[in-house]
C-alpha cells in the first residue's frame, strides 16, 4: 500500500498531466480549428491542419484517462476523511468519461465527412459544424458531473 505521501505525489502528478493534456486539446487545438459561425472556414481549417487535429483528439482521450484515474487516486487519499463523498467524487467522473469519449466520436465523424469528398459543399460544411456542435455540447453535458 502506497503512503499517503506517495499517493499526494501521484495524484499531482496526474493533475499536471489533466492541466497539460487539457489545455492543448481543449483550448489551443478548438483556438486553430473551430470559427465560430463559419462552418467553410472550419472545415478548411480541419482538412489543412488534420494532423493537428488528429493530435488533438488523441491527446484529449489521454487526458480523460488522466481524468478518470485522478479521482481513483484521490478516493484512496480521502476515504478516511469522508467516504461519502470520495466514493460521489468517483461516481460522478466515473458518469462523466463516457459522455465525453461520445463528444470525441464526433469529432472522429467531422474527419469522415471531411474526406467524404474532394470538394466541400455547403451541405457538407453544415454536417461538419453540427458534429463539432455536438463535440462542445458533449462537453458541456459532462461539466455536470
Amino acid at each position: 500500500m502506497l503512503s499517503n505521501k506517495k499517493t499526494g505525489r501521484l495524484a499531482g502528478l496526474a493533475y499536471f498531466i489533466l492541466v497539460i493534456t487539457g489545455i492543448f486539446s481543449l483550448m489551443y487545438v478548438p483556438s486553430k480549428i473551430y470559427v465560430s459561425g463559419d462552418p467553410a472556414a472550419t472545415a478548411a481549417n480541419i482538412l489543412s491542419q488534420e494532423s493537428l487535429f488528429r493530435l488533438g483528439m488523441a491527446i484529449e482521450m489521454v487526458s480523460y484517462v488522466a481524468f478518470l484515474l485522478l479521482p481513483l487516486i484521490l478516493y484512496k487519499l480521502f476515504e478516511k476523511v469522508n467516504k461519502t463523498a470520495s466514493v460521489l467524487m468517483v461516481a460522478f467522473a466515473v458518469v462523466s468519461i463516457p459522455i465525453t469519449f461520445i463528444g470525441i466520436i464526433n469529432e472522429f465523424s467531422v474527419l469522415e465527412l471531411v474526406h467524404a469528398s474532394d470538394f466541400p459543399t455547403a451541405a457538407l460544411e453544415v454536417d461538419v459544424m453540427f458534429y463539432m456542435k455536438r463535440y462542445f455540447k458533449s462537453h458541456l453535458v459532462a461539466q455536470i458531473f
